[in-house]
């Protein structure tokens, strides 16, 4: 049988040990957190420390985290029947989460697409402009591009709504901004601080950090709160937010993943860079001119992606001759479940036709190393 090497990390990551662990450990708290009896408040005692970690990591207060089953989840309850005023607008990109996408859909609202060049980089001009409009508005940008995993300006972003507000505050505009932020698919490789990122929410996914599946919160700030309504009606739990029995063994991992990711992240930044050079550097020595077109070298985009175009070629085709060989990439994101030969948020990039039909996207993660990246550029040598 062949070893296979694992290069899909953008879609989902291995547990780390380390985080199993400790989930394993908090299976003792088996009782309700809602119980008012000695177990139960034994339970929602662990359950509050597993908020604080997660709250601390973000540089939130601990009432700010709703606990969520993932980031679509996240995402739906953030945006699904937001109190934004009368004759509301919604600016984002055709490169968001595709729950955060759906989401907007279903909301039914007038909605402006920011234009993206190839690199993913927001029009901020437009943006700008769009703001001006003086209507309540949903600004639903997330920390990256997906796709090719373009680092969002989200310093830049935050300066003009924050510019804007204050220019509607200061010309008496009884009209607010409401920004949602997905940071799931940043997968633990950019810091979360929600002040520096300044975003009213903000998306979190235990299984794009080396978590489990099924966990995942949303951070709301105060301001939020007060126009968000529930997707899940019961008990009330979570400030009447997100109703059902909370799963301490789930918000454990969550926690131990994001304090392991935040521990880790500025040397595993450095490593993924390098291996990302060494792929360029080979790719270079080893195969013919322009056969390989590399999407995403730049220290723009996150380090752990390599968005790869073989003109020429279909990347379902070249997908499946990689499987064959043991070398596991994908060939867009797996939020969108559908087999379509051309994604729609590379066309929306600006990239041309033949190139989007026949990308890779290839994404590092902390098991990768240098003999994984000679082993991929071998891959590929024998199915160009």
């Amino acid at each position: 049988m062949i070893n296979k090497l694992y290069l899909d990390y953008a879609a989902a990551t291995p547990i780390d040990s380390t985080v199993l662990d400790q989930m394993l450990g908090s299976l003792q708290y088996f009782a309700n957190p809602s119980s008012s009896h000695s177990l139960g408040m034994e339970a929602r005692k662990v359950l509050h420390q597993q908020k604080q970690r997660i709250a601390m990591v973000i540089g939130a207060k601990t009432q700010d985290i709703i606990l969520t089953s993932g980031g679509s989840e996240s995402d739906n309850l953030a945006l699904h029947k937001l109190k934004l005023g009368q004759d509301p607008v919604v600016i984002t990109t055709h490169a968001e989460h595709k729950a955060s996408a759906k989401s907007i859909e279903a909301l039914g609202l007038e909605t402006f697409y920011l234009d993206l060049d190839q690199k993913g980089r927001i029009n901020l001009i437009e943006f700008e402009r769009i703001l001006k409009l003086d209507r309540p508005t949903l600004v639903v940008i997330g920390m990256i591009s997906i796709e090719v995993g373009l680092v969002r300006d989200l310093k830049l972003i935050k300066k003009i709504i924050y510019d804007d507000r204050k220019r509607r505050s200061d010309q008496q505009v009884d009209h607010s901004i409401y920004w949602h932020c997905d940071g799931s698919g940043a997968g633990g490789l950019l810091p979360y601080r929600v002040e520096a990122i300044g975003a009213d929410s903000l998306s979190l996914n235990a299984a794009k950090i080396y978590g489990p599946k099924g966990s995942g919160a949303l951070y709301l700030s105060d301001r939020a709160k007060k126009l968000i309504s529930p997707l899940v009606l019961g008990g009330g739990q979570q400030a009447g937010l997100r109703s059902g029995t909370e799963s301490i063994f789930l918000a454990t991992g969550l926690a131990s993943a994001l304090e392991l990711s935040d521990k880790k992240r500025k040397l595993e930044v450095q490593r993924l860079r390098d291996l990302k050079k060494l792929f360029a550097r080979l790719i270079q020595a080893e195969l013919p001119s322009e056969s390989v077109i590399i999407n995403s070298s730049s220290d723009y985009h996150l380090a752990n992606y390599l968005h790869l175009s073989l003109p020429g070629r279909r990347g379902l085709e070249l997908m499946s001759q990689l499987d064959a060989r043991g070398v596991i990439v994908s060939t867009s994101s797996a939020c969108d479940a559908s087999d379509q030969e051309v994604s729609p948020v590379l066309l929306a990039l600006g990239m041309e036709l033949e190139l989007a039909s026949s990308s890779l996207r290839v994404t590092l993660g902390r098991a990768t190393s240098n003999d994984d990246i000679i082993r991929l550029v071998k891959g590929l040598k024998e199915i160009i």
